[in-house]
């Protein structure tokens, strides 16, 4: 580890996330939150490291974070506000959303310094990466002169002070990822995120068995260990009174199950699950609905059925219901190993009292041996 005591690391997080839907630096990105790959790359150049935001939410990272002084001026014034709080004259600067910065490209940065005001990239195509380099603190003044002439751009700012721009080969360490279709993307690049703690139970059609498959599950589990159970659907219902609603966005709706009634969600609570979220989310945002739940169903054995989650995460048990007949869109699910169950007259061919629920994974003793037809 190289520590340069003469430098700060700055993570900007102030921007609102409009494009993600919710706060794309405390997401889940292969098994660590966005904003910790720069906590963690800027940790082995910089003795000490702060991020902008205009929110505590970060408190738990044990690092000063430092709001805007100047509110709701993009960018430009989280800079200020943490050249202002740096206690170096020497300041290296990431977003929180650019989770394939590694620390060569930093020392990179590092070694172009010499008498500059900024360090930045530039790509081969000429567009400057401002919110990725270096900044002196010598430049304070300039830039809160700037903000109070109503200019908040920072190419400006880099016009207005002796910038070195050097240019980027490879850009993929400089990647953002601003959309759920950005994370879905570089996601599928990467090995499933595992998720042992959760049995998943998804069908090929309605009606086939997979709610009375998954309160079977729970009634069996509840009665030795700490049982949530989730519901995910596609399509979006009418929020009605008196449920109560954890997460609320166009993109993807939480919901604790607290009422008694017919619908799959109160089935699942009913059979003993000590909670039950009912998650409403288009297909490219169900990644980022599980992250959302992290807090709730880590350590619990967590029950959850959903027609698509397994694209994003890798469960201990994957169950598949099948009808009478599988559509042809729904055989691509053998790609991921699925244990297939059917139900006869109400019974099913396999075993729930075989599965088993310790260690924070599930296990299963016995299985059906079964094709999708």
């Amino acid at each position: 580890m190289i520590i340069n005591e003469n430098i700060t690391g700055i993570i900007l997080s102030g921007g609102k996330s409009t494009r993600m839907g919710s706060n794309k630096a405390m997401l889940s990105f292969n098994g660590k939150k966005m904003i910790e790959y720069g906590i963690s790359a800027m940790k082995e150049v910089c003795r000490t490291v702060i991020i902008g935001a205009n929110t505590q939410a970060y408190n738990a990272f044990n690092i000063p974070v430092v709001p805007d002084n100047y509110q709701n001026m993009g960018p430009l014034a989280g800079l200020e506000a943490c050249l202002r709080h740096s206690q170096t004259r020497k300041n290296l600067i990431t977003p929180c959303d650019t989770p394939f910065l590694n620390v060569e490209f930093l020392k990179t940065i590092i070694s172009n310094i010499e008498n500059y005001d900024a360090v930045v990239p530039i790509l081969k195509d000429g567009k400057i990466e401002p919110l990725t380099g270096y900044y002196s603190k010598d430049i304070l003044p300039i830039i809160v002169s700037q903000i109070e002439n109503g200019d908040y751009k920072i190419q400006n700012l880099l016009k207005a002070i002796n910038t070195k721009y050097i240019v980027v080969e490879n850009v993929s360490v400089l990647k953002n990822i601003n959309t759920p279709n950005d994370l879905i993307i570089n996601h599928i690049a990467n090995p499933l995120i595992n998720y042992s703690n959760i049995l998943l139970i998804a069908g090929n059609g309605q009606n086939v068995g997979k709610t009375l498959l998954a309160c079977d599950i729970i009634r069996h589990l509840s009665q030795t260990n700490k049982v949530i159970g989730i519901k995910i659907a596609h399509h979006f219902y009418p929020i009605e009174n008196g449920e109560k609603v954890v997460f609320n966005s166009a993109y993807y709706q939480i919901i604790e199950e607290v009422l008694t009634s017919n619908k799959d969600s109160s089935r699942m609570k009913q059979a003993g699950a000590k909670k039950v979220f009912y998650i409403q989310a288009k297909q490219e945002y169900l990644l980022e609905a599980i992250s959302t739940l992290s807090s709730e169903i880590e350590h619990c054995a967590v029950v959850c059925e959903s027609g698509g989650l397994h694209h994003y995460i890798k469960p201990s048990l994957f169950l598949f219901v099948k009808g009478t007949e599988t559509p042809n869109e729904k055989k691509s699910v053998l790609n991921f190993n699925p244990i297939i169950v059917t139900y006869t007259n109400g019974v099913t061919d396999i075993n729930v009292a075989d599965i088993q629920f310790s260690n924070n994974c599930f296990t299963i003793n016995s299985t059906p041996n079964d094709n999708l037809q």
